[in-house]
């Protein structure tokens, strides 16, 4: 009802925008000044994706886009662990969970198991991505693209 009532008062150009504003108000005062938002993108021929990523602490929220549909398809949860196999290697415990009809688990949950294994910290990517009648090549180039993404993502977190 909320997000509704929200998108009556706004574009959703606005929302877009403004996310990482409207995350920091529900912060604690004190605490705003914890969150740190950047953005990246990544584009080949027709496709473009997007990153909004808000750094929470030692933590990150992702926002992944592309395409012209605004909608939410997948969610990837991922608690940082040392590895099972190799206790000197940090792994991760992840969860994903896809809205019927979407696509978009496969990104969701490489993404916020790479940067959480990457960086140790817990990591949510919220994946919303819709080309209209993607398939083969096309799919496997949304892939790489959303994989050199999470590539610029840590460089840009790590400092490089």
């Amino acid at each position: 009802m909320i997000s509704y009532c929200f998108a009556q008062l706004v574009d959703l150009q606005q929302i877009h925008t403004g996310i990482g504003d409207l995350f920091a108000f529900f912060l604690h005062e004190e605490k705003r000044d914890l969150v740190c938002t950047l953005r990246v993108s990544e584009k080949k021929d027709n496709f473009e994706v997007f990153a909004q990523v808000n750094e929470l602490g030692d933590d990150l929220l992702v926002i992944l886009y592309g395409g012209p549909r605004p909608h939410i398809g997948a969610i990837g949860i991922v608690q940082p662990r040392f590895s099972l196999k190799d206790p000197e290697t940090i792994g991760g415990t992840s969860s994903v969970f896809t809205f019927l009809g979407h696509k978009e688990d496969v990104v969701a949950k490489e993404m916020s198991e790479e940067l959480a294994s990457k960086l140790n910290g817990k990591v949510v990517v919220v994946a919303r991505m819709h080309w209209e009648g993607l398939q083969g090549e096309g799919i496997d180039e949304a892939i790489g693209l959303c994989q050199r993404l999470t590539e610029k993502i840590l460089i840009r977190i790590r400092g490089g």
